[in-house]
């Protein structure tokens, strides 16, 4: 039967009449879940409260089952013993009614109804044991379906978690999809920042003057001291050699001609603009013709 055909009233009348959960399973077919689900549905305040009731109606029709069975049972073994002593009486007789002494059995025939009395009685307690054996295995067939339907309702259970945690996942999976595109799309911003910044900071060193003052005892120090900068004079020795040996020169000390190839060298070395300020004035045009 389809399971929309159940209404509120037919759970109620059904409840009243012993119908509990697993009544209603079998009867319209459906999952333990799609049950669940159709009665929440109908019953939008009192759901939860209509499933324990069946459930519970449900275990005592089970209970009630199981000791009717044991009963049947019971009752099942008293007649085939009470039978089995009836027969025994019976095939007693016949034997004593068709084994007469010697000398007489020439003289009476065997006796066909005790026969068919005696097969009746037998063939009455192998039915009835056959019976017996029937109810067992039948209740051993309702434990199986009860057991069939417990484990149906466990997996039902399992396939909705997973079904749950699948979902859990693929939202995951979404997320750090978009997390990982937000990551790259940041690390593309950022070094196009850093080529930027670097094309903005070479503009800078590029228009920056710092003065710096060369002293007559050879020392070289920015004019203001909050300004640092690294004074790479590598190369001056190699110019110190030079200078030396040029004419221009020959007037002024060793050590003023020291002094203008370190300078010359830093100027050169810098990533920064430098304007020396000489305290000896007359090393300037020196200065200004090396670096022309």
């Amino acid at each position: 039967m389809n399971l929309n055909a159940l209404d509120a009233r037919d759970i109620r009348q059904g409840m009243k009449r012993g119908i509990g959960f697993k009544e209603c399973l079998l009867k319209y077919g459906c999952t333990d879940s799609d049950l669940v689900y159709h009665i929440r549905r109908l019953f939008v305040t009192d759901g939860d409260d209509i499933i324990r009731q069946m459930r519970k109606i449900s275990d005592k029709n089970q209970a009630e089952s199981l000791r009717r069975g044991k009963r049947l049972q019971k009752q099942s073994r008293k007649l085939a013993e009470r039978a089995a002593e009836n027969a025994q009486v019976a095939t007693e007789g016949v034997e004593n009614t068709s084994n007469p002494p010697p000398m007489e059995i020439s003289a009476s025939p065997s006796d066909p109804l005790a026969e068919l009395h005696a097969q009746e009685q037998s063939l009455s307690n192998t039915v009835i044991k056959l019976e017996s054996e029937h109810k067992r295995l039948n209740g051993l067939h309702y434990e199986c379906l009860d057991q069939m339907r417990g484990i149906q309702s466990e997996i039902e259970a399992i396939r909705e978690a997973l079904k749950e945690k699948g979902a859990a996942y693929e939202q995951i999976v979404q997320r750090n999809n978009r997390l990982i595109q937000d990551m790259n799309d940041i690390s593309r911003r950022r070094s196009e920042q850093i080529i930027e910044l670097r094309d903005i900071r070479q503009k800078i060193d590029a228009l920056t003057v710092i003065e710096v003052f060369v002293y007559t005892n050879g020392n070289i120090e920015t004019v203001d001291n909050r300004i640092k900068i690294v004074m790479d004079d590598t190369g001056n020795d190699e110019l110190y050699a030079e200078l030396i040996q040029r004419s221009d020169f020959q007037d002024l000390r060793m050590r003023d001609i020291r002094t203008l190839a370190r300078i010359t060298q830093i100027v050169h070395n810098s990533k920064v603009q430098i304007q020396p300020v000489f305290e000896d004035e007359c090393l300037e045009p020196f200065f200004q013709s090396l670096t022309a």
